[in-house]
């Protein structure tokens, strides 16, 4: 038992890591929770999004992503749908069979009322559980205008598929 439990723990240390390529283009589902915090409301959903990346050199990625969250606070009976469209630059570092990353994007949050330009940045990892397939998480933060809210937050799984152009 020992002996697994050592080999479990000095393997990592021999496996290839993993590397991007150019013109790797990865497509992303990614499922979550999302947060608007405003003065004094909170409200709290879920919602989702789609990304891809495309693969400049082993660190850098072109980035782009669509998504919209859905909240609300039973506090205030508040509710807001907010959609999303970024695009930017993502760098991945390839550690072993895990991809940690830091994403900055520029675009647009939106509800049916109010459209506000703004950024957002991003801190996640995937881990590669085949050849093209990765799973992960991404916590992303976006400051929007008063008429959206104040700071919209989102953690997100994410499940992604890597293929080679």
């Amino acid at each position: 038992m020992r002996r697994i439990a050592l080999l479990s723990l000095v393997a990592p240390l021999f496996a290839a890591p993993a590397h991007a390529a150019d013109g790797e283009l990865v497509l992303a589902l990614e499922p979550g929770w999302a947060l608007l915090a405003s003065d004094p409301v909170e409200q709290h959903g879920g919602g989702g999004g789609l990304s891809a990346w495309l693969g400049i050199n082993d660190e850098l990625w072109l980035t782009a992503s669509a998504g919209a969250s859905a909240v609300a606070s039973s506090e205030a009976r508040a509710s807001a749908i907010l959609y999303e469209g970024f695009a930017g630059l993502t760098a991945a570092l390839d550690v072993f069979q895990t991809i940690p990353f830091v994403e900055a994007q520029l675009g647009l949050v939106g509800t049916k009322d109010a459209l506000s330009p703004t950024v957002r940045f991003g801190v996640g990892a995937d881990y590669f559980i085949t050849r093209t397939m990765t799973v992960g998480a991404v916590v992303r933060v976006r400051p929007v205008d008063e008429a959206i809210g104040g700071t919209f937050v989102s953690a997100a799984a994410r499940l992604a598929l890597r293929l080679e152009l």
